[in-house]
């Protein structure tokens, strides 16, 4: 086990995004009611990776920020072979739902893992204080959790990957894990609270969304020389620059790109003015690159002009994540079957991880480059990619899966495809007239992911447990649903009025039984005319009406003093009332007589 060291960063410039009063109350109150509860103690996080993926990127940034906040925040990497790793993997792999590599979760895995989760755990025990708070992170350090609860530690345990539904998959998963974390975790932390199983007490679950840090390089504002100069040094686009592109660091100073990207190509780099689709993820089965990369070929015409940019950190640079290079070798099969306009079309690039922020420069410039950016992940829990394209104005093409559901809202701030192994759908909204959709729905500006950004929940989760969020208050999607309505889908038709069949006309003498009566009540128009409030007036009418004594034994009513007009009348002329039931008198609208006898006059 190791710690990553990570220097503090001041938090004063997140007023330009989350606003002052926020960030007073993020300060003042948040880190302050932390450093009360903690004192002299420490927060410890443990992971499984120290660079590459979304995990270590959060913990790079909200720690830095907690430490500004003198919260004493450390970062710790466990220690694994290539089989724990493997294996963890694995279990990643089913927690999504999938079998992954197909191996089993059975006595032999589960006596792997104790045994290499108990020397990370007396590594960290000699590295605990009394008093800390230790935050595991995913479930390669899960097998830590009751060593660190025995030993008397609060212990909380995040969990940053899960699906809604849980499958065979899930459950076989949750099963390995179950006894590792039930009763010896505190406090469960998820990105979803639907992705928790049904054994984590809802008593003990919070719900906190991953955020981004508007100003590291990965993120910080570049103009379009910038952003081409860097794609020409890094080896990614076309052209000439004069010297060396910069970007500024965490701390202020200034540095060069001066690291090339691996990049399988058959030609040579795209023009800067040809559109560029990218999608920038980890070599992952769960990432689909491979599906990217023929929705591509077969469905985004060669005429467009359009190149496709497949970015992922270089395969050797990531401990945690022996499948990588798996992956990457699959895909680059996969180009190599391709024919020659599509492998002249496609690029699959491999970025250098030597200096991470200058990779996220490069990352920072290929996405404010594209013309659209997509995430074609078959399970995500939260994508990071997502927030950071749309907080850059760039168009989206993502699946509606996971927590991207909740990112995106459809046809709004980006596209969302149903199936995320339909290509042909994919690469047809991936392909679309994005100019003039970009300037219909306002897609494209600045800081459209804000919400998504610098959380001062995400940051309090991380640094200790300093706030506690009902798992019932966990982010939704509109209308309580897990995926945003689709606008177009529903038939906005304006049905016409239904009309109602006139009543019967007739004397009283000539009116039977049933006369008079229509499938519907109306309101006494023989036009037929019906407005909106046609049975109400109907109704009012009825109840001021009492029955109308008969004039000398005729049969016909007497007339009666008008009602007060509270109630707008029809305008035609009135119609004398028609005999209903048997009594030897008519009865009024809505009533009955009996046989042999009459209203009382």
């Amino acid at each position: 086990m190791h710690e990553v060291l990570v220097p503090d960063r001041d938090v004063t410039p997140l007023a330009a995004v989350i606003g002052r009063e926020r960030l007073d109350r993020l300060v003042g109150q948040v880190a302050a009611r932390a450093r009360r509860r903690l004192g002299s103690a420490r927060v410890l996080n443990v992971s499984s990776t120290g660079a590459g993926g979304g995990v270590a990127e959060l913990m790079r940034v909200l720690l830095a920020y907690a430490r500004s906040a003198q919260v004493d925040a450390r970062w710790l990497v466990i220690d694994g072979d290539a089989a724990f790793f493997s294996l963890t993997k694995r279990i990643h792999n089913h927690l999504y739902g999938f079998p992954g590599d197909g191996g089993p979760l059975g006595p032999d895995e589960q006596r792997r893992y104790r045994e290499v989760s108990a020397a990370n755990a007396a590594a960290l025990l000699d590295r605990v204080r009394p008093g800390d708070v230790v935050v595991l992170h995913d479930p390669q350090t899960a097998g830590l959790a009751a060593a660190v609860h025995e030993a008397g530690h609060p212990t909380i345990w995040r969990c940053h990957v899960g699906i809604d539904d849980q499958n065979e998959h899930s459950r076989a998963a949750w099963d390995f894990l179950r006894p590792h974390l039930e009763g010896s975790v505190d406090r469960y932390v998820f990105t979803l609270a639907g992705f928790a199983p049904d054994w984590v007490p809802r008593d003990r679950l919070t719900a906190v969304p991953p955020s981004i840090d508007p100003f590291a390089a990965k993120n910080a504002d570049l103009g379009p020389e910038e952003v081409r100069s860097v794609l020409v040094a890094a080896g990614l686009l076309a052209g000439d620059t004069a010297g060396s592109p910069t970007f500024r660091r965490g701390d202020g100073t200034t540095a060069e790109v001066r690291r090339r990207c691996q990049v399988v190509r058959e030609a040579g780099p795209p023009r800067p003015d040809s559109p560029l689709v990218v999608q920038v993820s980890r070599w992952d089965r769960m990432k689909d690159m491979e599906g990217v990369m023929r929705a591509f070929a077969q469905g985004v015409p060669l005429a467009m002009g359009a190149h496709l940019v497949l970015a992922g950190p270089s395969v050797e640079s990531v401990a945690d994540d022996p499948e990588g290079a798996e992956v990457f070798a699959d895909c680059r099969r996969a180009w190599g079957r391709l024919d020659h306009d599509g492998r002249a079309r496609i690029h699959l690039a491999t970025l250098p991880m030597d200096d991470l922020e200058e990779n996220g420069a490069i990352v920072n410039a290929l996405q404010r480059h594209a013309a659209v950016v997509t995430q074609k992940s078959l399970a995500e829990g939260f994508g990071l990619t997502v927030t950071e394209a749309l907080y850059k104005g760039r168009p989206v093409v993502a699946s509606a899966v996971g927590g991207i559901t909740d990112q995106i809202r459809d046809a709004s701030t980006g596209i969302l495809v149903d199936d995320p192994r339909d290509l042909d759908a994919f690469a047809m909204r991936s392909s679309g007239s994005w100019p003039t959709r970009q300037a219909r729905t306002g897609w494209g500006g600045p800081h459209a992911g804000t919400p998504s950004i610098a959380s001062s929940r995400t940051g309090t989760s991380a640094s200790g447990p300093t706030s506690s969020t009902s798992c019932s208050r966990a982010p939704r999607s509109p209308r309580g649903l897990r995926r945003p309505a689709r606008p177009w889908r529903r038939a906005r038709v304006r049905w016409p009025r239904r009309r109602a069949p006139p009543r019967r006309r007739g004397s009283p003498a000539e009116a039977g039984p049933g006369a008079g009566r229509s499938s519907r009540p109306t309101s006494g128009c023989p036009s037929g005319r019906r407005g909106p409030g046609a049975p109400l007036r109907a109704r009012a009418r009825r109840r001021r009406s009492h029955p109308a004594p008969t004039a000398g034994g005729s049969g016909e009513p007497t007339a009666r003093p008008a009602a007060p007009r509270r109630w707008r009348r029809c305008r035609c002329p009135p119609r004398p009332r028609p005999l209903r039931g048997r009594g030897r008198s008519p009865a009024p609208v809505g009533r009955r007589c009996r046989p042999g006898t009459r209203p009382a006059t």
